[in-house]
């Protein structure tokens, strides 16, 4: 098992053992999320990760790029576990609110994001996660 494997199933299981708590942040949220929010949410945890590492490769700074790249993906893979974790808790603890999807939806907006990075700049990426 390579340190690639061994970072991916730590993401994993730390994302799952985080998601109650932070179903319970998303909930404390103020304003509260609402069911219209999630798509905002979607997109722009997508532009975000997407414009930091863009960035990156704009200033030429392609050790910067992998290295960023290879951390959001880690990332983002904790996030969707955290949130599939946050979601499982809600519907078993009564029901499905829109605080109970937001990590889900950061989560597939990061992933988003760094599939299309990979598809952008697929030359620089050689050694990445």
């Amino acid at each position: 098992m390579n340190i690639r494997s061994v970072l991916i199933v730590v993401a994993i299981v730390v994302g799952l053992a985080l998601g109650p708590s932070a179903l319970s942040s998303a909930a404390a949220a103020q304003p509260p999320v609402r069911w219209n929010d999630l798509a905002f949410i979607l997109v722009g945890s997508a532009i975000a990760v997407f414009l930091v590492l863009a960035f990156q490769v704009l200033l030429r700074n392609y050790k910067a790029f992998t290295y960023g790249w290879s951390a959001f993906a880690l990332l983002a893979i904790n996030v969707v576990a955290t949130g599939i974790s946050a979601l499982a808790t809600s519907v078993l603890t009564g029901g499905i609110q829109p605080h109970s999807l937001m990590f889900l939806v950061v989560g597939a907006g990061m992933s988003l994001a760094v599939v299309l990075l990979r598809a952008a700049f697929r030359g620089r990426l050689q050694g990445a996660v």
